[in-house]
């Protein structure tokens, strides 16, 4: 469906949310821009990166969940992968926010999903010392005077 300008509705999410939000964007045809704050570029990656840690696991055994995810929950995380989705919209502009010290979702997911937007409305805000989900708290004038005039922008 042909996107026009004068869209009201956009997207805000965060971390797993955004990354939901991304995924579900070709349900959802009529909605404008996309605001993300700390979300994952690709579902595998991010288990590569995190899994062990958190599981005190070695690495080896992330294959091992990620067939776990597909044989009791019937997830296949392997096809989780928002950045295909940003790939596939470029009728929508999109804000990222990140983290430069995130933790839980590394800095370069929001460096990727920016580089994947052929929308050359889309922005990227990277914060120092926040954290994951943590921009605007730590910057509470920074954030808004960012992602107001964007939405602004791209709601007329």
């Amino acid at each position: 469906k042909a996107h026009s300008p004068g869209w009201r509705v956009g997207i805000v999410g965060e971390s797993r949310g955004g990354g939901r939000a991304l995924m579900g964007l070709p349900k959802v045809p009529d909605v404008g821009p996309v605001v993300l704050d700390s979300v994952y570029a690709d579902v595998g990656v991010l288990l590569d990166e995190i899994a062990p840690a958190e599981s005190g696991l070695p690495p080896a055994f992330t294959p091992g969940m990620e067939l776990m995810a597909r044989v009791f929950f019937g997830l296949d995380l392997a096809r989780v992968k928002p950045i295909e989705q940003v790939r596939a919209h470029p009728e929508h502009a999109f804000f990222f926010i990140a983290c430069q010290d995130d933790s839980t979702v590394a800095v370069h997911h929001a460096y990727d999903l920016k580089a994947a937007s052929a929308n050359p409305a889309t922005e990227l805000w990277v914060a120092p010392d926040c954290g994951h989900v943590n921009a605007a708290s730590v910057y509470p004038a920074d954030c808004p005077s960012r992602v107001t005039p964007f939405l602004a922008g791209q709601l007329q």
